[in-house]
């Protein structure tokens, strides 16, 4: 649909003012520009997900909030009443053996509901993200481990990054007055 006919034929529930107004927002400039620069960084996913409109953060938060209400399942005397085996909440935090919560959400967004991965190389970090995991004796940060098997760069406060703009600023200044300085001596 071109911009003329979309603007003479507004969706009906739509007040034609708003309508109007949404428009124009579509045939702007900056929104063109940011629609470009979207569909630059989705052309960029390596891998697909299935996370759908869930954060990333609540989804670590709900896996914490799933642990806890299991773990206060447990009776006071340490038995758990779904099995009556005895349970050692000191060890069950040590274990290696079970991943930090950004490795199991990395695992939960990247597989379909039959199970089956999105992509093979997902299974692949799967395995070496549980791998590094257990080398580490579960001591190393789950999202420090993520990054790494990502091989993503480490992560920068947005203070760190606006004094390190600053800096290549002043750099760039100074570059800038001694080259207008040395054209001037001649």
């Amino acid at each position: 649909m071109d911009k003329v006919n979309a603007r003479e034929n507004p969706i009906e529930e739509v007040n034609i003012d708003d309508w109007k107004l949404l428009c124009d927002h579509f045939d702007s400039v900056q929104f063109k520009k940011r629609s470009d620069v979207n569909v630059d960084n989705r052309s960029q996913v390596l891998y697909p997900h299935t996370t759908g409109a869930k954060s990333l953060s609540q989804r670590i938060f709900e896996l914490n909030e799933k642990d806890k209400m299991a773990n206060s399942e447990k009776t006071n005397d340490g038995v758990d009443p779904s099995n009556g085996e005895q349970q050692n909440d000191s060890a069950e935090q040590q274990n290696p053996t079970v991943p930090p919560p950004e490795v199991v959400v990395y695992a939960d967004t990247h597989k379909r509901r039959d199970g089956s991965w999105v992509h093979p190389d997902t299974e692949k970090n799967y395995a070496n993200m549980t791998a590094l995991s257990s080398q580490s004796g579960n001591n190393v940060p789950g999202s420090e481990i993520v990054d790494k098997v990502l091989k993503k760069k480490p992560r920068v406060s947005r203070k760190e990054a606006r004094r390190s703009a600053d800096s290549a600023r002043e750099r760039i200044a100074s570059r800038k007055a001694r080259k207008a300085g040395r054209k001037g001596d001649f």
